[in-house]
């Protein structure tokens, strides 16, 4: 019998990534280094000298390296522990055999199979909710995809929550009871089934009715549930709501081409879901805080928080604020023209409608001929809160906006892109969804995808507001007592330096310890007339305006474009239609 034996090797070391995780709850930021650690395992199925790429707080404090020992610890003693490997090899064996399965399927012969290969160890945090951390450990097994020469890598994964306060970790069940089955079969069902349906093309994006009635659990006679192995399940916390996951090559994920997914629960499903999971307790125990209603006005007013202004020239629909008709606007067409000396080359048309409260209607993009290439379809609700985004090209899209007290909640978007090939149509489903959580005086935006590898640090924005400062992840924008713009200051860039006129508009900007440039002119109506643009002293942009609003062609905007080599030059002819 071989004498066990682990050795943490401290001198010799890397870190190979850094992260910022958010706990919305107390608003915290920490920063996350991944040290690349190794440990000495005397295992004939283990690489002697094991890589644990280990997830660490970068400003170190005792209370977190008492938990951050204890996982080393775990990982360690898991892939000594003969009975605790074998147990993993024989998942991953398992995953080996769906892998194949999957294959067969597709019509992919396994000619060179042999059994997966332990290579190393992950140790990742992934949220922290309310001082809690949610870690997964990978033990990341080689797997033959089928081809000679062709290997992927796959964890087998286990979760953990550990309450700092107590120096507490708790491992997370990884084949729910049939108790928890029951429950997580009754918050979810509804929602896969939309995934399901979209994934098989039974439903189409454009029936946007029988979506919601899914969503809603209305809709009898559509049966997903036997194809659904709810034992597979993996469930763990995540910033305000708790991930509901089935893992990719689980025999659960042959409905998404063998592929993970997901559906988010928050609220009061959340609390429905702590009947039979009361280790997530310490996790949501103490409750969001909502901001004040003139708070929340600050948080959600985009102007605020709009840096780029500095440093652009006002977008498309920017130039309705400045443009003064005293009519309602109807529709406003932007033509596009490259010229080239005498040559002028049509490049598209733009046609956007306005319905009389001034919001955005349709979108088309025409080419030539007037040919209509692509829509833009928007709705708004009774409040005249946008509540659908869809589009009607090949690559479908749909944008859905959901509110909650007034407030918007979260924002689901599909993209359907369709193939058809010679065994049919082959679907590739993306649906992401953005969610919106308030926090005292904070605002985060959270991305989760639903289909496919799920990255838990993908995009997450924040903002928030103290006085005479409006903030985002990574700059804030200082004003005085009038809110009038005294400067900026960023997180990880370099300098910016502005000058603002009365109307507190920018007139010249200074980034990155001047090298880019920025110098904006207005007329006595305060509208923009030019922007001259500058980086490394060299001219890179230069944007001028000319308003003729008593003729048809009301506004004609001239970009110039420089480069090392060449000159780009572009004119946008914007004309107007107006309600009667």
């Amino acid at each position: 019998m071989k004498k066990l034996s682990t050795i943490l090797t401290l001198g010799l070391f890397s870190i190979i990534g850094h992260s910022q995780i958010l706990d919305v709850y107390q608003n915290k930021e920490y920063s996350v280094s991944s040290y690349v650690l190794s440990a000495e395992i005397e295992k004939d199925y283990s690489p002697r000298k094991l890589e644990i790429v280990h997830d660490q707080k970068k400003d170190k404090n005792e209370v977190w390296s008492k938990i951050e020992d204890q996982f080393f610890a775990i990982a360690t003693k898991t892939v000594n522990d003969e009975v605790s490997f074998f147990q993993l090899n024989n998942k991953a064996l398992k995953y080996q055999s769906q892998i194949e399965k999957w294959n067969r399927l597709q019509g992919n012969e396994n000619r060179y199979s042999v059994n997966p290969k332990f290579k190393s160890v992950d140790i990742r945090l992934i949220s922290v909710l309310n001082n809690c951390g949610i870690y997964s450990i990978n033990y990341n097994f080689e797997f033959n995809n089928g081809d000679r020469y062709g290997k992927d890598e796959i964890p087998m994964t286990k979760y953990y929550l550990a309450d700092f306060e107590k120096n507490k970790i708790t491992e997370i069940n990884d084949a729910p009871t049939p108790i928890q089955q029951s429950q997580l079969k009754k918050l979810t069902l509804s929602k896969f089934k939309t995934l399901y349906l979209l994934q098989t093309q039974k439903i189409d994006l454009d029936n946007l009715e029988r979506i919601e009635s899914i969503s809603k659990n209305e809709e009898k006679g559509v049966e997903i549930g036997t194809k659904l192995y709810f034992s597979e399940a993996v469930v763990y916390p995540f910033t305000n709501g708790v991930i509901v996951e089935f893992p990719q090559n689980s025999n659960s994920a042959e409905l998404f081409n063998n592929e993970s997914f997901r559906v988010y629960l928050k609220g009061d499903e959340v609390e429905q879901l702590l009947s039979v999971y009361p280790e997530f307790k310490s996790a949501f125990k103490d409750k969001l805080v909502q901001p004040s209603k003139e708070k929340i006005e600050e948080l959600t007013n985009d102007d605020n928080f709009d840096l780029a202004r500095f440093q652009r020239h006002p977008k498309e629909l920017q130039m309705l604020d400045i443009l003064d008709f005293n009519r309602k606007i109807y529709s406003m067409g932007i033509t596009s023209y490259q010229l080239n000396d005498t040559n002028r080359r049509f490049m598209g048309t733009k046609k956007i409608f306005l319905n009389k409260s001034q919001q955005v209607d349709k979108i088309e993009h025409l080419g030539e001929n007037k040919k209509i290439r692509r829509e833009e379809i928007y709705n708004y609700n009774s409040d005249n809160q946008i509540i659908r985004r869809n589009t009607t090209d090949r690559e479908k899209s749909l944008k859905l906006y959901h509110y909650k007290n007034d407030l918007l909640d979260y924002i689901e978007d599909y993209e359907l892109d369709i193939e058809p090939n010679y065994e049919g149509n082959h679907v590739d489903l993306y649906i992401q969804q953005e969610h919106v959580v308030y926090s005292n005086n904070y605002k985060y935006v959270v991305r989760i995808n639903l289909v496919g590898e799920f990255n838990t640090r993908g995009y997450t924005h924040y903002r928030f507001v103290e006085k005479n400062k409006f903030c985002t992840n990574s700059y804030c924008i200082l004003t005085d007592d009038d809110q009038n713009i005294i400067g900026v200051t960023q997180k990880r860039s370099g300098l910016i330096d502005i000058l603002t006129n009365e109307r507190n508009q920018p007139l010249e900007s200074y980034i990155d310890n001047d090298r880019h440039q920025h110098f904006f002119t207005y007329d006595a109506q305060g509208r923009i007339i030019e922007l001259d643009s500058k980086s490394d002293s060299r001219s890179s942009y230069l944007v001028t305006y000319k308003y003729h609003l008593d003729k048809t062609k009301a506004l004609i905007i001239k970009e110039v474009r420089h480069s090392y080599s060449n000159e780009t030059v572009i004119e946008h002819v914007y004309e107007f239609e107006f309600w009667e």
